[in-house]
């Protein structure tokens, strides 16, 4: 009896250290340094779709929204984001059934003078779907959340991409350079 349950601990722990030591981490938890704490994000598109889900992704990391570029350290610039759907697998009568859907984030990170800290840099979320003809109507429908998965998922590594080891020493760079120092603020 004990050996059973000793024997499920012992494989659950080293589980648990084998996911460890390969550097995984839960999605969405990342620590945010100081000087990401505030952002303004500049868009050409504000209100579009992913816009609205970067601002909500940053926003989940207790980081502040600026409404001017002047009242933030950095800025987040989204300078382009392009959908691209390519036809895969077709059917017997030749009719396309499978896609690949891809949306790519172009954008760069600027201190409140202009100076890029982080060049443009790109993150690319995909997925591959498939369209029953039968049911075109309820493809729409699946279209549009593939569509807002996606966006949540480019909001996402474009995160992890900015609080990756490269960025966070491009940013302290820039601001020991710069002899800058960032205060602690409260998120709104």
């Amino acid at each position: 009896m004990w050996s059973n349950t000793l024997r499920s601990w012992l494989c659950i722990a080293s589980l648990f250290l084998l996911i460890s030591s390969c550097g995984f981490h839960l999605r969405g938890h990342v620590s945010i340094p100081l000087e990401l704490k505030t952002l303004f994000l500049q868009s050409n598109t504000p209100y579009a779709a992913f816009e609205q889900a970067i601002r909500a992704r940053l926003r989940s990391y207790n980081i502040k929204l600026t409404n001017t570029a002047a009242d933030a350290p950095l800025t987040l610039a989204i300078l382009s984001t392009q959908w691209q759907q390519t036809p895969g697998a077709f059917s017997t009568n030749l009719t396309t059934r499978q896609y690949t859907l891809s949306l790519t984030v172009t954008y760069q990170v600027l201190a409140s003078n202009g100076t890029v800290v982080i060049p443009a840099s790109s993150v690319t979320a995909t997925t591959a779907f498939t369209i029953d003809s039968s049911h075109l109507l309820s493809s729409t429908d699946l279209g549009q959340q593939y569509h807002d998965n996606m966006q949540e998922d480019a909001a996402s590594r474009l995160m992890s991409q900015l609080v990756s080891k490269n960025n966070r020493h491009a940013i302290d760079k820039y601001f020991a350079k710069a002899n800058i120092h960032v205060e602690q603020t409260e998120p709104t």
